[in-house]
């Protein structure tokens, strides 16, 4: 049965952002909870917006895995994985404990820092090591379960690198499928998943997809600078929407 508020004028214009969002995710592999869950945390509410981030996922997940697989560094994976997974929960745990919109700001002051550092040149050059692989998927799982924005600390850690862009797309795509078959059955098993947020799953999916499909013939064109600039500027977007929206 239908909510009979759900066709609200705040769904149309999560439907209609929802394509943007998707064009997003197409082109660099990531980026869909850092554009869109800020605005929908105003739309429909922080708690109500972690599980549809997570449920969104899930569409994006069969569309893009298929072909990041080839391309995935499997070793450097297991490290980051072996950090956000256990996290996960844990931050969404947490979700009736700590503000989420505290936890929004905190995330958006330290990912503007960082993305002015990349932008203006710097890159990390210290030691990739598996426990530093396990340290930043461990706060991306954490941050990820708590507001739905588990991404800069691994965005981040790769964009810092010298890896190829189609490497690091295919890298992001599977690190976030991972997080999101974690998370589909714990969010459900916590109850945190209602049935109003299964309809505006159902809703929001079809542009989102659309929107993934252009994003990724986009970044067949596309030159490692533009990847990285428009990479850097989503980030920016985040950060700023996290720290005043």
């Amino acid at each position: 049965m239908i909510p009979p508020d759900l066709f609200t004028t705040e769904l149309l214009i999560a439907f209609v952002l929802a394509f943007a969002g998707g064009t997003i995710r197409g082109y660099t592999g990531f980026g869909t909870p850092l554009f869109l869950a800020p605005i929908y945390a105003v739309l429909f509410g922080p708690q109500a917006t972690v599980p549809l981030m997570i449920l969104i996922e899930v569409g994006i997940v069969v569309q893009m895995v298929p072909s990041a697989l080839k391309r995935t560094d499997w070793p450097e994976m297991r490290g980051l994985l072996l950090g956000c997974l256990p996290m996960l929960p844990v931050g969404g745990l947490m979700l009736g404990v700590i503000d989420p919109e505290l936890g929004k700001k905190i995330i958006g002051f330290v990912t503007g820092a960082f993305v002015a550092a990349l932008w203006w040149g710097w890159r990390y050059r210290g030691p990739r090591t598996l426990p530093v692989r396990i340290a930043v998927g461990a706060v991306s799982g954490f941050s990820n379960g708590l507001t739905g924005i588990g991404g800069p600390p691994v965005i981040l850690y790769y964009l810092s690198g010298g890896k190829d862009i189609a490497a690091i797309r295919a890298n992001l795509v599977i690190y976030f499928a991972f997080i999101t078959l974690v998370a589909v059955p714990f969010f459900v098993y916590a109850d945190l998943v209602t049935v109003e947020t299964l309809w505006r799953w159902l809703i929001l999916t079809p542009p989102l997809l659309i929107g993934v499909a252009a994003g990724s013939r986009l970044f067949q064109r596309t030159t490692e600078r533009s990847f990285i600039r428009a990479a850097l500027l989503t980030l920016l977007a985040a950060a700023l929407v996290g720290i005043f929206g």
